[in-house]
């Protein structure tokens, strides 16, 4: 099933969505302005949004709350982007230079603040404080997680259990809370709410194990980002977690000793590559993340 068709029944918020973010990010200062409009005009897949849409849809829902709170996960979201490409200095984003490439790691930092403080507003301006309570608890995870990987940068200790509990804090618990926060609109039961909830976390597991096997198995023209960022900052994930364990005790040896030194340049960078491809570790991760 194509994303399109998943969206078909919520096609019309997803518009209100997108014109949703062009006014609430609306802003008189014309740099602020001009970066916005840039970003705007390259949206994403507006995935988290849709889960808030259909979740509450789940219920039955036809109130006016799901569409603000739709918008501020995407706000939410997009600022992380903006603060993780300083961090993994990536150049390309969805197909375009990051901010960051064309306006300064600086800027990057402070406009996704910016972001941050319109999706507090939209949240605070709709009155419901146990959404914006959930969302708060959500960003601290995403922060904590991003801390700890960056903590734990070539070590070669890392587990895939590690690697698991990372991604859940990174990147799934949004998308959970998106799950949840859309049941909670829609006054599903307790049961409901914790079914969509795992629903979201399972599916932002999946989503990032697949993203990190595309940093592998892809060309950054077909991917649109920027890859191999995460092996030149000495980052762990589960495809090379895999590979080295799977390795012959001199391979092993020599990306241990990569990590050690802290030493990875581009050729080291392809070399891993290969070795990554060879050892069955993209069949393995795609299977874990079905």
């Amino acid at each position: 099933m194509k994303l399109e068709e998943i969206y078909g029944p919520i096609r019309n918020q997803l518009r209100m969505v997108g014109e949703e973010l062009k006014s609430k990010l609306h802003s008189e200062n014309e740099l602020v302005q001009q970066i916005n409009k840039y970003i705007l005009d390259m949206p994403g897949k507006y995935l988290r949004p849709a889960l808030v849409l259909l979740s509450a849809r789940t219920g039955n829902y036809r109130g006016d709350k799901d569409i603000p709170v739709a918008t501020a996960v995407e706000i939410i979201h997009t600022a992380t982007l903006f603060h993780d490409d300083v961090v993994d200095s990536a150049n390309l984003r969805r197909g375009q230079p990051t901010v960051n490439s064309k306006w300064g790691d600086g800027i990057a930092v402070v406009l996704g603040d910016h972001w941050y403080s319109r999706a507090f507003s939209i949240l605070t301006d709709i009155k419901t404080p146990k959404i914006l309570e959930m969302l708060l608890e959500v960003i601290n995870r995403i922060c904590v997680g991003e801390l700890e990987q960056l903590k734990r940068r070539y070590d070669f200790s890392f587990t895939e259990q590690e690697y698991l509990e990372i991604v859940e804090n990174k990147t799934a618990c949004l998308m959970s809370f998106c799950c949840r926060a859309g049941a909670w609109i829609g006054e599903l039961s307790p049961g409901q709410t914790k079914s969509l909830a795992d629903y979201g976390l399972n599916l932002g597991v999946a989503f990032q194990i697949v993203d990190d096997c595309l940093d592998f198995a892809d060309t950054e023209e077909k991917v649109g980002k920027s890859l191999g960022s995460d092996l030149l900052e000495g980052k762990l994930t589960l495809p090379l977690i895999y590979a080295m364990n799977a390795a012959n005790k001199k391979d092993a040896e020599w990306i241990k000793n990569s990590f050690e030194l802290r030493q990875i340049n581009n050729n080291d960078a392809n070399r891993i590559k290969i070795m990554v491809k060879q050892s069955g570790a993209i069949d393995y991760s795609l299977r874990k993340a079905e």
